[in-house]
């Protein structure tokens, strides 16, 4: 998955350390989570987008123009949908140099 795989990493991390949180790791597209999501009152969806620092961990505003990751392409669609159903949003970026999908994690 190149750079792409941050999310599902920083989330198996959060899986071990966060007992009392629900983590799920989806590298499908987003907008198949819906019906998952909608049972939450909040939601955090980790993800790369392109950086010259690799490694910076950033809010994400949905609405702006970043170079996300393959995946983000279904976020803003299903954040609109679920947000309507009264669920809060959050999207924390990790910057990789590379969004692209490629055949495993790269060190950044």
């Amino acid at each position: 998955m190149g750079d792409d795989c941050i999310g599902l990493s920083a989330s198996r991390k959060l899986r071990d350390e966060l007992e009392e949180v629900d983590v799920i790791e989806w590298p499908f597209f987003p907008i198949s989570l819906i019906n998952i999501v909608a049972e939450y009152d909040e939601v955090f969806i980790i993800d790369s987008f392109e950086s010259d620092k690799a490694g910076e961990v950033r809010i994400l505003n949905p609405s702006e123009n970043y170079s996300i990751s393959t995946h983000y392409s279904g976020v803003p669609t299903l954040i609109r949908v679920v947000s309507s159903l009264g669920v809060k949003f959050h999207v924390i970026g990790i910057g990789v140099r590379n969004v692209s999908m490629g055949e495993e994690c790269q060190k950044s």
